[in-house]
């Protein structure tokens, strides 16, 4: 669970310093928890749980369309986030069996032509799980 919300403070910090070029990046990250939960929380209720594990930073998270593919996440961000308000995020894949779940940012980052993301849990072999995260960008003039 914390995993997940690890790389969206990673993501987020990042942008907030202008550490971010041109390309891809990945991680991953181990848990204790099971696929299965680690995705309920991590990912499909995640508009939930990361307002709660981080109000300094987002006030809420809206959620617009029936939460599969095709809904926009809509992050709204507190003052002690200077680079956006809001940020949207459209969910492009929901893979609920081979959990894999990819987003994309589609409005609110004016540094950014185009973001993509992409989450992938497996189980591994203490019962726990891997999250292994990636991602695609093009900042702005390149």
């Amino acid at each position: 669970m914390s995993l997940l919300i690890l790389h969206f403070l990673i993501h987020l910090l990042c942008k907030r310093q202008g550490k971010m070029a041109v390309g891809t990046f990945s991680d991953e990250f181990t848990s204790s928890l099971p696929v299965a939960k680690l995705w309920k929380v991590g990912v499909v209720d995640s508009h939930v749980l990361i307002p709660k594990i981080t109000p300094q930073f987002i006030e809420s998270i809206e959620l617009q369309g029936d939460g599969g593919a095709g809904t926009i996440k809509i992050f709204k961000f507190t003052q002690a986030v200077k680079e956006a308000n809001i940020v949207k995020n459209r969910m492009d894949e929901l893979d609920q069996e081979n959990f894999v779940y990819k987003y994309s940012v589609i409005e609110g980052n004016d540094k950014y032509e185009s973001s993509s993301f992409e989450i992938k849990l497996e189980a591994s072999g203490d019962g726990g799980s891997v999250c292994k995260i990636g991602g695609e960008y093009t900042t702005v003039g390149d």
